[in-house]
């Protein structure tokens, strides 16, 4: 937004100070020296005499901008010269490095007196001139304030809109940053769910191993069990088919008189024999057992 008007006039005021002898303008002194430059204008533009005013109002441009007694007595010299010139009357040789005095000192009284007159109108028109300047130079800080104060405005607006979009964008990533933060949780528990059932899988499939090892190895032990009991009795039958063979070959073998008296020998040899036998089969069925026992300490 611009400045308010009254805050732009008070600080072109300051950039741009007034005159010397201009604060307060004097209206009348404005108005005289308006009409005094217009009549020089209007002198200007004469087909004769106007190359003389010109050159008078010439001085102006560069006698006022720093207007002292010097600077005002040579306009008034300058605009003496020119009305003398038009009145038809004689003027004083005065060179452009004579001092004033000495272009002053030999004029009579009627040029003297225009002299005085022009003297006075120097300080009206530079007065007019140096004030209007001023005024020009205020509009001009006016309106380079105005234009300012604008682009200020247009970069205040535009850096409010940056603003408003920062903090948008901040605001998304805000939001995008909680959504991450969200589905970084659910994630979590999802591991975590999932890690929860890979154990209890795990710990279901060590129960069941254990089970089926139990399994197994009740049913190895009655498969030993069974082939314990048909080896047992497959050679309990042998033994007592061979036994019986033996004894029965000792007992007629010893039937005739000469070999009776050694059938006692030969049935305590059998029988001793059974003994020793069903001694040896116990004891290897008792090794195969303790090395085949597959619920050891893998259990």
């Amino acid at each position: 937004m611009g400045l308010p008007p009254a805050l732009l006039l008070l600080l072109v005021l300051c950039l741009c100070p007034a005159p010397q002898g201009l604060a307060p303008p004097d209206p009348g002194l404005l108005a005289q020296g308006r009409a005094r430059l217009r009549e020089a204008q209007t002198l200007a533009q004469h087909p004769q005499l106007g190359a003389c005013w010109a050159g008078a109002l010439g001085r102006l441009d560069t006698g006022c901008q720093q207007l002292g007694e010097e600077q005002q007595s040579r306009i008034a010299l300058a605009f003496t010269h020119c009305h003398l010139q038009r009145s038809g009357r004689p003027f004083p040789r005065c060179e452009s490095g004579s001092s004033v005095r000495a272009c002053t000192q030999h004029m009579d009284s009627v040029a003297f007196g225009v002299y005085t007159e022009f003297f006075t109108h120097a300080h009206s028109i530079c007065y007019l001139l140096r004030s209007e300047a001023w005024q020009q130079r205020a509009d001009s800080a006016v309106h380079r304030l105005v234009a300012s104060s604008e682009g200020v405005a247009e970069r205040l607006e535009e850096t409010n809109e940056l603003a408003e979009q920062a903090a948008r964008a901040q605001e998304a990533s805000l939001r995008s940053q909680e959504q991450i933060l969200r589905h970084g949780e659910l994630l979590r528990q999802t591991l975590q769910d999932s890690s929860r059932g890979v154990r209890e899988a795990f710990q279901d499939m060590q129960e069941a191993a254990g089970q089926q090892r139990l399994a197994f190895a009740e049913i190895v032990n009655r498969v030993s069990f069974l082939h314990r009991f048909l080896v047992g009795e497959s050679q309990a039958l042998g033994s007592f088919l061979y036994h019986l063979l033996t004894g029965s070959a000792a007992l007629l073998l010893t039937s005739s008189q000469r070999t009776a008296g050694a059938r006692l020998i030969l049935l305590g040899l059998v029988g001793g024999n059974v003994y020793l036998e069903r001694v040896v089969s116990g004891l290897v069925l008792e090794n195969t057992e303790a090395g085949s026992d597959p619920t050891g300490s893998s259990l």
